[in-house]
C-alpha cells in the first residue's frame, strides 16, 4: 500500500480479521479495534449508525460492514480481501493488484475517489427524535449530506423534513416461506432452534442492501444470546442479539445487516439460533445504488483540507471555502484537541456524533489541531507528588525502625 499511495493520510479496511488491532503492528491505520478503552465518540457512532461489525461487545469492532458510506466518513483508501472473493468489497472499490503475505494470496482494492481528511458541509442537522428513530443505513446516508451536530446554536440549521432524499430506499418485501416459525398477526414468533423465515425483494441494480430487524425477544430463558444469520446469495452475515443478562449487553436493540448488491427479484433468508418473537414493523428491507453514494462523496470533497502535514500530535492544513462552512476532521472528536485557524484557537465540537468538528469563515486560511492528553498534566503533577510523599513514608519508616532497634 506504501507503494501505491502518495505521501496522504488514508486508512485500510480488511475482510475477515482472524486478529483485531492488526494496524498497531503492520503500521497502518485500521478501522478494527479491541480494546475496552475505546474513545466513547467511536463508540457511540458505532451504535447510531448500526454497525454491523460491532461483535457480542462495544469493544470488539471488526471494521466497517464494507458499507460504502462508512468507509468514505473513516476515510478508508484502501480495502484488502482474500484472493478472488470479491462479494464483500465495498461500492466504489476499484482492483489494484494481488499479492502474497505469509503464504495467504489476498487482493488490494482502492477506492479512487476517497473522502478527504478534513470535508465541509454548508447545512447542519441538530439530533432530534426524528434522526434517533432513523436506520443505521439512512443516518449513515444524511451523515454524507449534511452534519449532524447535539447543538446548533448560532448555525445555519436544516430541519429533518427539509433535508434532500439521503437517497436511502426503504424496499417493500413478501414473505414467502417460514420454517418453525408462526406468524400471529403483526407479530412473528420464532418457535424453536434453527427456525427460517424467507422473504422476496425486488429491485433494480442496488449497489448495497440492508435488512434491519428491531427488539428482537429471546423467549428461551437458558439462553442469554441468539445468532441471527442473513443470508443473500453469496453474501452471509451472522449478528449476535443479547440479553441484559449477558455480561457485555451494551443495549443495541437494532440489528442491520449489510448483504451487499442485487438486481431484479430475489430471495433473503434470515435464520434463527434461539426461540424469540419480534413484529412485522421491525423487519425492514433497504437499499441504496451506486451512483447516489458516489454523488453524495463527491459533492463532500468539493471544498476540502489541502496540503495536509502531519507530526505526532499535531496536523496542519489549508482551505479557501466562498462561505462560511462547517469542517470535519477524520479524527475522533475528544476534548484532548485544540483548534486554531490562522493562528487564534476556535471552538471545536463532535461532528456527525464521532468526528472532530470546526467552524470555518469564508476565505482561505490554515487550520491547525494539536492534541494533548486530558488531565496529562495534572497526572504528571500528582505522580510526582505520589512520588515524594512514597519518600518521605520510606524514611520516616525507616528512622522509626532505627528507634526501635
Amino acid at each position: 500500500m506504501k507503494n501505491c499511495a502518495e505521501d496522504e493520510f488514508y486508512r485500510v479496511d480488511v475482510q475477515d480479521k482472524q486478529i483485531q488491532n492488526t494496524g498497531l503492528v503492520t503500521h497502518n491505520y485500521g478501522v478494527s479495534t479491541y480494546l475496552s478503552l475505546s474513545n466513547p465518540y467511536r463508540l457511540s457512532w458505532d451504535s447510531e449508525v448500526e454497525n454491523g461489525a460491532v461483535e457480542d461487545s462495544m469493544f470488539k469492532v471488526n471494521g466497517l460492514d464494507q458499507r460504502s458510506g462508512l468507509e468514505a466518513l473513516a476515510c478508508v483508501r484502501y480495502y484488502i480481501a482474500p484472493a478472488g472473493d470479491n462479494s464483500r468489497v465495498p461500492c466504489g472499490f476499484e482492483w489494484r493488484k494481488t499479492f502474497t503475505k505469509n503464504g495467504a494470496v489476498y487482493d488490494l482494492y482502492e477506492n479512487p475517489n476517497p473522502l478527504a481528511f478534513g470535508t465541509t458541509y454548508d447545512k447542519i442537522q441538530q439530533k432530534t427524535n426524528e434522526w434517533e428513530k432513523a436506520s443505521g443505513c439512512e443516518k449513515e446516508s444524511r451523515m454524507l449530506t449534511t452534519m449532524v451536530r447535539e447543538k446548533t446554536d448560532g448555525t445555519t440549521t436544516v430541519e429533518s423534513s427539509k433535508i434532500e432524499d439521503s437517497g436511502t430506499l426503504e424496499l417493500p418485501y413478501k414473505i414467502t416461506g417460514k420454517k418453525r416459525i408462526d406468524i400471529q398477526g403483526q407479530d412473528i414468533v420464532v418457535k424453536k432452534k434453527h427456525a427460517r423465515l424467507k422473504l422476496k425483494v425486488a429491485a433494480d441494480n442496488l449497489a448495497e442492501t440492508y435488512v434491519r430487524l428491531g427488539n428482537y425477544e429471546i423467549t428461551n430463558e437458558r439462553f442469554h444470546y441468539c445468532d441471527i444469520t442473513a443470508a443473500l446469495e453469496p453474501v452471509q452475515k451472522t449478528l449476535r442479539v443479547l440479553t441484559p443478562e449477558w455480561n457485555w449487553y451494551f443495549g443495541r436493540k437494532e440489528y442491520l445487516f449489510h448483504l451487499g448488491k442485487m438486481s431484479g427479484e430475489v430471495e433473503i433468508t434470515l435464520e434463527f439460533q434461539v426461540e424469540g418473537r419480534f413484529s412485522k414493523k421491525d423487519l425492514q428491507v433497504f437499499g441504496k445504488k451506486e451512483e447516489t453514494i458516489k454523488a453524495q462523496i463527491d459533492h463532500r470533497n468539493k471544498y476540502t483540507l489541502q496540503n495536509v502535514k502531519r507530526t505526532d500530535n499535531e496536523v496542519r492544513g489549508e482551505i479557501n471555502v466562498p462561505e462560511n462552512r462547517y469542517l470535519q476532521l477524520s479524527v475522533p472528536y475528544s476534548n484532548g484537541w485544540s483548534a486554531y485557524i490562522d493562528g487564534k484557537e476556535t471552538e471545536t465540537y463532535a461532528a456527525n456524533v464521532m468526528f472532530l468538528g470546526i467552524d470555518i469563515p469564508a476565505g482561505k486560511h490554515t487550520v491547525e489541531i494539536r492534541y494533548r492528553t486530558p488531565g496529562l498534566t495534572a497526572g504528571v503533577i500528582l505522580s510526582l507528588l505520589g512520588c515524594v510523599a512514597a519518600g518521605f513514608i520510606l524514611c520516616y519508616e525507616r528512622k522509626e525502625r532505627k528507634r526501635g532497634l
